[in-house]
């Protein structure tokens, strides 16, 4: 036969191969092996041993309910599962890696994994993986342990020493404005490169650099494995107090006041599960799912920088021994293919970060972000604007950086934005009045001030229909600085005050009895 003919030939049986279907030969050995609930997997000899005594020629792989295991750490017995069944070899590996179970009990922990799953779900294990040890006791109950316990990898007496000398020359390494955590691995060849003595630790696994570092207090586990200076973990920003403008109020109205309400998030758009393709061929269950949701941008999300993460996509919330409740996840903005390092608080579920913040100045309230979390990371991406919250939130002020500004500042910040608007016929998306601010002052203020301001004075229009501001020319720079001062009034008013709505002239008042009050306590001491 010919090298042509020889090629035809293969071609021509994977043209012709049949596509699987279940085959009624086998039907009472899958419908026995559903009945007996049994955890395991099994090989073709299992099933087809009494077909081929019998001279008939049938595989597995014909028949559409049976599913081959493919697992690198598999010994060369090849096994198989049936379709419906998840397999939990790599699931479990990492929960014993991480101690987030003891082993014990294996059909135990299985049924539980069958409860927190999806209906009929069906959890099995791989005996033939060599990574574990399976044991059976007296009482009937299976365990599960790690072939190699990385618990055992440490360091000689020598090596710590060496390293613990180390430890402040390691730690200043990391600059202070660094926001990229380093890798065990990282970490060990800049211990190598300090030493004194490069041989002596040349032979140091990564596993005992882990656990020394798991032992170090100025050292916190931000990730499966990755690392962190305790002292620069960032922290959440405190949450803001918001208000809106009344929805018409004119300059020469002396009941302006500011409706004070509690900030609600916006409501988070469908959360969808992806499945990894390599984990649905295979039915495994992997450690983290994958799950995609979309969420709307308020301006509590833009100025303090931070996200709610939903419940149900806090599956994918990463596992580790002695991990940090502050977690580094690595991360995308997919428009400008940026890479960011993105912190989860997985005590109070946000995101946020100065890298998530940084993003955040370029776009505004309203705005639709796609939120897709896999093992590997974090991609934002920007799918459109919600025109109706981009309209709300125009009206918003932040009470509580108007009570951290000074006057003088506040007023300097209005007269910049006025002089930036003056030229007739001219309109500003936020962004290009905020960099031009920038330019002017010499510094950056804080976006949410400036937002403020734009909020608080009736000089500043927003034009919807172009999402930018311009000059009113008509009102006159007093009357724009006297809105700003009443506002900022109010604001410090409602930061000390019961938080209830009501006009100036009665927080006068109320300040006027306040003063009546102190002024009769201090002539009552006198006399």
């Amino acid at each position: 036969m010919s090298q042509i003919d020889s090629i035809v030939d293969l071609n021509s049986h994977d043209l012709f191969l049949e596509k699987p279907s279940e085959l009624p030969e086998l039907d009472r050995w899958v419908e026995e092996r559903i009945k007996s609930q049994r955890r395991f997997t099994f090989s073709e000899r299992d099933v087809l041993q009494s077909f081929w005594n019998e001279g008939e020629d049938i595989r597995l792989r014909e028949d559409s309910r049976f599913r081959e295991i493919a697992l690198s750490n598999l010994t060369p017995e090849v096994q198989w599962k049936l379709e419906r069944q998840i397999l939990t070899n790599q699931y479990l590996y990492d929960v014993l890696e991480d101690e987030a179970w003891d082993g014990k009990d294996l059909y135990q922990y299985l049924e539980q994994l069958d409860q927190n799953a999806s209906e009929n779900a069906f959890h099995v294990f791989c005996v033939h993986d060599h990574r574990f040890l399976l044991s059976y006791n007296e009482q009937g109950l299976y365990h599960v342990l790690l072939r190699i316990d990385r618990k055992k990898f440490t360091l000689t007496l020598e090596q710590k020493n060496s390293i613990d000398q180390l430890a402040s020359q390691l730690l200043d390494l990391f600059s202070a404005n660094s926001r990229t955590p380093w890798s065990t691995h990282v970490l060990l060849e800049h211990v190598k490169r300090l030493s004194a003595a490069p041989d002596l630790l040349g032979e140091v696994l990564p596993a005992a650099l882990e656990n020394w570092l798991l032992q170090r207090e100025e050292w916190v586990r931000v990730g499966r494995d990755i690392w962190f200076p305790k002292k620069l973990v960032p922290s959440l920003a405190k949450s803001h107090r918001y208000a809106v403008l009344p929805v018409s109020s004119e300059v020469k109205d002396t009941t302006f006041s500011l409706l004070n309400s509690s900030y609600t998030s916006s409501v988070t758009q469908e959360i969808i599960h992806v499945a990894d393709e390599a984990d649905r061929h295979q039915g495994q269950l992997s450690m983290n799912s994958s799950v995609k949701w979309k969420v709307t941008l308020r301006t509590v999300h833009i100025n303090e920088g931070y996200l709610s993460i939903p419940t149900k996509a806090r599956v994918s919330y990463p596992r580790a021994k002695k991990l940090s409740s502050i977690v580094a996840i690595p991360s995308i903005w997919f428009v400008d293919a940026s890479q960011m390092i993105v912190w989860l608080d997985t005590e109070k579920h946000q995101l946020y970060g100065p890298d998530l913040q940084d993003q955040f100045a370029f776009v505004g309230a309203g705005t639709v972000l796609e939120i897709l979390w896999t093992k590997s990371g974090i991609t934002f991406n920007t799918v459109g604007v919600d025109t109706n919250v981009a309209e709300e939130e125009v009206r918003l002020v932040d009470l509580t950086e108007l009570t951290h500004v000074r006057s003088a500042t506040l007023e300097s910040y209005r007269t910049s934005l006025r002089a930036i608007m003056a030229p007739p016929h001219t309109e500003w998306s936020f962004l290009e009045l905020y960099n031009e601010l920038c330019s002017r002052q010499q510094h950056k203020p804080n976006r949410s001030t400036i937002r403020s301001i734009l909020s608080s004075s009736p000089e500043f229009v927003f034009v919807r229909a172009e999402k930018k501001w311009r000059l009113h020319a008509d009102i006159t720079p007093e009357a724009g600085a006297r809105a700003l001062r009443k506002a900022t009034l109010i604001a410090q008013d409602v930061s000390l005050g019961d938080g209830e709505t009501t006009s100036i002239s009665e927080r006068i008042t109320k300040s006027r009895q306040r003063l009546a009050h102190l002024r009769s306590i201090y002539m009552h001491g006198e006399l």
